[in-house]
């Protein structure tokens, strides 16, 4: 029954890693057939060619080793950290060009809101780690 429960767990994680990342190979697919687009040259092939392997590389760890080792609790905060950064990143360069000055205030504060909510969510984790001691 555990290893059905298991298979059925890596079939489930499987998905949903190889969906999003089909749909990107579709649109990109896309892109190179019907659009115009130029052929880059070796060196910046190669810095996007080995940055993405990186980033395959760490979503397959993810995926396959971290996630399947919690409980979904705290697999779901720790989805939620791995956007935190980039949330980050984008407060400290907030250069969008809105037409009224309310629409830019209004975009910042509901991105500081979203921030805090992320980081909000991080509190649980040492609330349950707290209740295993």
């Amino acid at each position: 029954m555990v290893a059905n429960k298991k298979l059925i767990n890596s079939r489930c994680i499987y998905i949903a890693f190889a969906v999003p990342e089909t749909i990107s190979l579709v649109r990109a697919i896309r892109v190179v057939l019907l659009k115009h687009v130029t052929i880059p040259s070796w060196d910046k092939f190669l810095v996007v060619f080995s940055m993405e392997t990186v980033h395959v590389g760490g979503l397959v760890l993810l995926f396959y080793g971290v996630l399947p080792e919690m409980d979904s609790l705290k697999a779901v905060m720790a989805t939620n950290a791995v956007a935190t950064i980039p949330a980050i990143l984008r407060l400290s360069n907030f250069r969008e060009k809105f037409d009224k000055s309310w629409m830019r205030v209004t975009a910042m504060v509901l991105n500081v809101i979203c921030l805090i909510a992320q980081v909000a969510a991080l509190f649980p984790w040492q609330v349950l780690d707290f209740a295993t001691f």
